[in-house]
């Protein structure tokens, strides 16, 4: 007996709450492509890291890459990734590590847009 898999639509439905809740998340973020970069540094770096980060962490790793960034401009050297974004990018990662793993990739399947 042959028995068929779920529709496409059956397996990537999300609940209004959970659409909510991630798209809360992307209009907090400010721009499309933070958003994007942000849910590939967390799928690069894994939900239970960003679980684990916490408020103090963040403003110590921020600090220190102020200080960076001031050492680097005086040599002269200009990095793509500020501080602030850096931290932009780990704060949005600890918002989505709430969001149950499937939940997110079903989001990403049917609302982000993936280009190469």
């Amino acid at each position: 007996m042959k028995t068929s898999s779920p529709s496409l639509e059956t397996r990537t439905h999300l609940s209004k709450e959970v659409i909510s809740q991630i798209d809360r998340i992307r209009n907090e973020c400010g721009h499309e492509g933070t958003f994007r970069m942000a849910i590939s540094n967390y799928l690069d770096k894994g939900q239970s890291f960003f679980e684990e980060i916490t408020d103090e962490e963040i403003k110590n790793s921020f600090e220190k890459l102020k200080k960076k960034e001031e050492e680097d401009e005086a040599k002269k050297i200009i990095s793509i990734m500020t501080p602030e974004f850096i931290i932009e990018l780990t704060e949005t990662g600890r918002k989505l590590a709430k969001i149950p793993m499937w939940d997110l990739l079903k989001y990403i399947q049917n609302y982000v847009y993936i280009s190469n």
